[in-house]
C-alpha cells in the first residue's frame, strides 16, 4: 500500500508539474503575441552582428534548427546561407509575422511550426547547426536545454546563441526586468552569468568555439561544438 501511495504522490505531482508548465508557456505566448505587432522586421544593429558571426559556421549544404524564431528577422537572413532552416516559436502571431517576412522576401526554404524544444523528436531531423537567439535567459535549466540540443546535432554540429547575461552587471534596467518579470508582465527572467552558460553548455557535452560579448545589455555571443569525443558527457550525473 505504501508503494501505491507514493506512485499516486509521484503521479499528482507529475502532473501538477505538467500544469504549471502548461500555464507558463500559455502564459509566455500570450506576451509574445501581444508584443508580434511591435518588432521589426528589419534587423538592428545587434542582431545584423550576430547574422554577420552566424554565418562564418553556416554552409549550403546545412539544415540548420532556429529556436524561438520571432518575426523571422534574423531566421529570414541564415536561410539564405544554408540549404533549410526549421523555425520554431511558441507565439502564433510571431510565426505569422515571420512567414509573411519570409514570402515578401521570396525564401522559401523556411519551415516555420508552433512547437517548444521538447516536441522535437531526433528521429525526426538531425541538424548541422541549432541557434537560439534571445533565448536562453528564458529558460531555467540552461544545462538540460543544453542536452537536448546536443542530441538534435549531427555528431560534429554547432550550437549558437546570443543571450542578454543580465547577472554580468547591476544597472537599473535589471530591477525593471526582474520587477516586471516578477509582477508577470514579462516572461520569466533568469539572470545568468557568461560563466554559467559556459558551465551548462559543457556540462552538455559540448566545447566552446567562441565567446564574445556584443551589447551593452551584456548580450553574449557563444558558438559551442558537439564532438563525438564529449557524448558520455550527455548524460545526467
Amino acid at each position: 500500500m505504501r508503494s501505491l501511495r507514493l506512485g499516486e504522490k509521484h503521479k499528482k505531482a507529475t502532473t501538477l508539474a505538467e500544469a504549471l508548465l502548461t500555464y507558463i508557456m500559455h502564459k509566455s505566448e500570450k506576451f509574445w503575441n501581444r508584443v508580434a505587432s511591435k518588432s521589426s522586421e528589419k534587423p538592428g544593429g545587434t542582431s545584423l552582428q550576430v547574422i554577420q558571426q552566424s554565418q562564418k559556421y553556416l554552409t549550403p549544404e546545412d539544415a540548420i534548427l532556429d529556436i524561438g524564431c520571432g518575426n523571422g528577422s534574423i531566421t529570414t537572413e541564415l536561410a539564405k546561407a544554408v540549404k533549410h532552416v526549421d523555425a520554431i516559436d511558441i507565439s502564433s502571431r510571431m510565426l505569422e509575422f515571420a512567414q509573411e517576412a519570409a514570402e515578401r522576401k521570396s525564401i522559401r526554404n523556411i519551415d516555420f511550426r508552433k512547437a517548444t524544444l521538447e516536441d522535437l523528436s531526433t528521429a525526426d531531423r538531425s541538424y548541422s547547426v541549432v541557434t537560439a537567439f534571445s533565448v536562453l535567459h528564458y529558460i531555467e535549466d540552461t544545462t538540460g536545454f543544453a542536452r537536448q540540443v546536443y542530441e538534435l546535432l549531427n555528431p560534429v554540429g554547432y550550437f549558437i546563441s546570443s543571450t542578454p547575461c543580465l547577472g554580468d552587471k547591476k544597472s537599473s534596467m535589471n530591477k525593471l526586468v526582474l520587477f516586471l518579470s516578477k509582477i508577470r508582465i514579462l516572461p520569466p527572467v533568469w539572470f545568468y552569468k557568461k560563466e554559467e552558460l559556459e558551465s551548462s553548455l559543457k556540462k552538455a557535452g559540448f566545447e566552446m568555439v567562441e565567446a564574445e560579448m556584443i551589447s551593452e545589455m551584456q548580450e553574449n555571443f557563444l558558438v559551442a561544438k558537439k564532438t563525438v569525443k564529449n557524448a558520455h558527457a550527455t548524460q545526467p550525473n
